[in-house]
């Protein structure tokens, strides 16, 4: 199968797939970080699989400029989440608004172009909640038009940790099968598909009256546009717009075609063998930079323990925020939290991994168990190789950063297999 990488950051899915099967045979690669003037992905990725297929340059320009894609059988990308991303407050969270949710667009107009047999995308599950008023618009506009252009749609939110993977990071992943594939037939057919194989689950039941969907599971009609104008809108505010938010309308599993969809929650039903984050830990010496002393660790206490703040909006509207407690140490003994773009660097937060050490000191995790954390191989993002040929040491801010924004690629690699 011939493979379209969108967004290919360092090669996630490059990883996933080509350790499935030697028969995937990624044909592009696309990686493009705007406003950056060190390209370090698409450097690192150039590093680890050569210059043949990476294309350094916005996909927009290329589609503007008609650039010659070619032919693929899969298009993949984890396309860029951070206007979907609980990591932005609800206000600064635009969906396809914002200039990197917009890119949507770019995506759709490559799959009118090519009209590849599979399409499989990433992202955060925020995004069947986007945005936050009109729960659930944005991705019925992407389903509108998937469905649309004749491929059937079938999503799932994974928790890598609930099916034995090493982090708990929750990601929707969805599948696109065009029409005249089988496993459109199955979706067609309401018989078993693709994710749910690869994921086995039970289905989660609903008695909350919130849940009902009186008017059918029905996108809408109309133009793509038009159902993202009219779809779940939001009840009239009142006193804070905050607090009446359309009903929630797409759940953790779900299917669509021709513009039916059918969703409900789930209960993974895994039961094999875990990974947790003891087992990736490494044994060596550990450089003294990534240590916490006594001082530091008062402040990281301080941080991890709970407290309330104080923020003035423009307006000089003044609230309270509060932040719970949480542990100091990350248990060695479990999966790991989610690994944040922001995990490099000294600085004190209450997202960064600390964890105790046999001996009792408290560090940081270096980037090779970032790495480990998203499965990749050892050291995978310790060099870049720019566009001159020049190697170069990447700094360790920066490879956590480029984990951050990594996905688990052993997920990736069970849905390959499943694909194959």
């Amino acid at each position: 199968m011939k493979v379209i990488e969108l967004f290919a950051g360092v090669g996630g899915f490059r990883i996933g797939f080509e350790n499935a099967s030697k028969h995937f045979e990624t044909v592009l690669a696309n990686q493009w970080e705007p406003g950056t003037k060190v390209q370090h992905a698409a450097n690192v990725y150039r590093k680890q699989f050569g210059d043949d297929v990476l294309v350094n340059e916005d996909l927009n320009v290329l589609l503007e400029n008609n650039y010659s894609f070619p032919n693929h059988d899969l298009l993949v990308g984890g396309f860029p989440c951070q206007d979907f991303s609980v990591a932005n407050t609800l206000s600064r969270s635009k969906g396809l608004e914002g200039t990197k949710g917009n890119l949507w667009y770019a995506i759709a107009e490559l799959i009118k172009r090519k009209e590849p047999k599979y399409c499989l995308f990433e992202n955060v599950n925020r995004l069947l909640l986007s945005p936050a008023l009109e729960r659930g618009r944005d991705f019925a506009y992407m389903l509108t038009t998937l469905n649309d252009m004749n491929y059937a749609v079938e999503w799932m939110v994974i928790d890598a940790s609930a099916y034995g993977f090493p982090q708990k990071r929750k990601r929707v992943f969805f599948m696109c099968f065009k029409e005249g594939t089988p496993e459109y037939d199955e979706l067609k057919n309401n018989n078993s598909s693709l994710l749910r194989r690869a994921f086995p689950f039970k289905k989660k039941e609903h008695s909350n009256i919130k849940y009902s969907f009186p008017e059918g599971n029905f996108l809408g009609s109309g133009t793509p546009v038009d159902v993202l104008k009219n779809f779940n809108p939001a009840p009239k505010k009142t006193k804070s717009a905050y607090k009446y938010k359309s009903p929630k309308k797409f759940f953790q599993y779900g299917t669509c075609i021709d513009r039916e969809y059918d969703s409900y929650d789930i209960i993974p039903t895994y039961n094999d063998s875990y990974m947790l984050l003891g087992d990736i830990i490494v044994k060596d010496t550990v450089a003294e930079e990534f240590y916490v002393d006594s001082k530091a660790l008062e402040a990281w206490k301080a941080e991890k323990g709970g407290y309330t703040r104080t923020r003035t909006t423009k307006d000089g509207f003044t609230y309270n925020i509060s932040f719970g407690k949480m542990d100091l140490y990350d248990g060695l003994d479990e999966p790991s939290r989610t690994i944040i773009t922001a995990e490099g660097g000294k600085s004190v937060s209450r997202m960064k991994h600390l964890i105790q050490t046999a001996d009792g000191k408290s560090r940081r995790l270096i980037p090779l168990e970032l790495e480990r954390l998203n499965m990749f191989p050892d050291n995978f993002t310790e060099k870049g190789l720019d566009e001159s040929g020049e190697e170069y040491q990447v700094l360790d801010t920066r490879r956590a950063f480029l984990m951050g924004n990594a996905m688990v690629t052993g997920i990736v690699q069970k849905i390959a297999e499943e694909l194959i």
